[in-house]
């Protein structure tokens, strides 16, 4: 809000640089930035309260947004214990699959009567087994892959929202100071 010279963008870079070598030492000589920039009579009373509320309404959409993102870790974490254990039942499944077969082609009877060779059978057999086993196992490392970037992006997107929480609580409260010292 550039009304009372506060750009959002440039106060959380600012604030983001508290305690590291590029920016403010620590939290005190950003707080007497602040001080500096809204006390000394620069803004009326009215003028600080307003500015108040509307840091008060903007904390509130961070929380939001944040408790937004916060309730779909869970569901993501329950949806990739899901997919890799139905992955894992799946291969099971393929090899329990192969073993019947094998069970059921073994029995010279039905070879007798089948017409076809046993390496022939057993060759058909395998190459079932692998290419079963190869897309069970590439579906499962896809979908990971995916699902772990989509939750890495969600946290990114919380640890973001944390920032900006902490950014607006701080200001309101060196903002609420300047305004009980003006009382």
């Amino acid at each position: 809000m550039f009304d009372y010279n506060f750009d959002l963008e440039t106060e959380l870079k600012i604030y983001r640089k508290v305690g590291n070598k590029n920016g403010f030492c620590n939290y005190s000589e950003w707080e007497n930035y602040v001080l500096n920039k809204y006390g000394n009579k620069r803004y009326a009373e009215s003028s600080l309260k307003n500015f108040l509320h509307y840091l008060k309404k903007n904390q509130r959409t961070i929380v939001s947004k944040k408790e937004g993102w916060s309730s779909t870790i869970m569901p993501m974490v329950i949806l990739i214990i899901t997919i890799l254990s139905t992955s894992v039942f799946s291969i099971i499944g393929v090899i329990n699959n192969y073993n019947d077969a094998i069970n059921t082609f073994t029995d010279e009877e039905f070879m007798k009567y089948s017409g076809y060779s046993v390496e022939m059978i057993y060759s058909a057999l395998e190459q079932n087994l692998y290419s079963g086993m190869y897309f069970y196992i590439c579906a499962m490392i896809v979908v990971s892959l995916v699902i772990i970037a989509m939750i890495m992006l969600m946290t990114s997107k919380i640890g973001e929202y944390n920032l900006r929480e902490s950014f607006y609580y701080d200001y309101i409260q060196i903002i609420k100071s300047i305004i009980e010292n003006k009382k």
